[in-house]
């Protein structure tokens, strides 16, 4: 009966370790990935920031609320560092412009957001995401 026990001890302290060495891998991946999405987050924002001086000379082309929306998703990639869902930019439109609530509806946001990407104002990477045109690397 004591070698049973032993064994058992013994194959659940191989088990633990073996659970102990996988969570080491998965930490290391994580952290890996952490530093990718930093990356990637970061090279984002520079390249809306480069472009906001052509979102400036564009901003003359459109009506007063594609203005007010494209403003909102540039904002809003910005602060969330990655393209924005149509959800989020109706909640951030109506967050920013409160005075249009009863005026402006849900739809019409989602409209001017489907014609800035029709017009090639914004890009859709991924059904239902967005972020404007970034300005092509020049190098």
């Amino acid at each position: 009966m004591s070698g049973e026990v032993l064994s058992d001890y013994l194959s659940r302290e191989r088990f633990i370790e073996h659970l102990r060495h996988e969570l080491e891998i998965v930490r290391a991946e994580r952290d890996r990935l952490r530093e990718r999405v930093a990356l990637l987050e970061s090279v984002f924002v520079d390249k809306l920031d480069k472009s906001a001086k052509s979102y400036r000379e564009l901003e003359s082309h459109f009506t007063r609320l594609e203005r007010l929306v494209f403003k909102v998703v540039i904002h809003e990639c910005r602060v969330k560092r990655r393209p924005v869902t149509n959800d989020e930019i109706i909640k951030a439109f109506f967050s920013r412009y409160p005075f249009l609530r009863g005026k402006v509806k849900t739809e019409t946001v989602t409209r001017r957001v489907r014609k800035l990407r029709e017009d090639g104002y914004l890009v859709s990477p991924k059904r239902g995401f967005y972020h404007p045109k970034l300005e092509e690397d020049d190098g």
